[in-house]
């Protein structure tokens, strides 16, 4: 019958994806994500949770390359791990200040930054309580 000419052979379709590989690259860029395409709240498409933990990572990962590079000792490091914990000091600014103020406090007091015990943070009043 394709031969008499009643049946004819179209050819086929073409189902292209440049388009929509368009289309990805430009989300991949931040494109098409403002208000209108997003269908779920804030916390559904990143949760606090997990943004909260990428930042403490991030914090610990930073002390630890502090260390190892001499620029705070173990007890800085530990004041600082638990200033980061109780999310005290979050910006990289107050890290920064943070870290050159007992830096010069250290200085000041004559103690070398690495071999110096660690500077009491209590104040008198409350040694003189504890004793009694």
């Amino acid at each position: 019958m394709v031969k008499d000419g009643f049946l004819i052979w179209k050819p086929t379709k073409i189902h292209s994806r440049a388009r929509a590989k368009r289309a990805l690259e430009a989300k991949r860029k931040g494109r098409h994500s403002g208000y209108g395409k997003r269908r779920g709240t804030r916390e559904a498409r990143l949760p606090s949770k997990v943004f909260g933990l990428r930042w403490m990572r991030v914090l610990r990962r930073l002390l630890r390359k502090y260390q190892e590079a001499k620029k705070i000792d173990k007890h800085m490091y530990h004041d600082m791990y638990m200033k980061f914990e109780a999310c005290r000091a979050k910006g990289k600014a107050i890290r920064a200040e943070r870290k050159s103020a007992k830096r010069e406090e250290r200085l000041a007091k004559g103690l070398s930054i690495e071999t110096a015990p660690a500077i009491p943070t209590a104040t008198p009043k409350a040694t003189k309580k504890s004793k009694k």
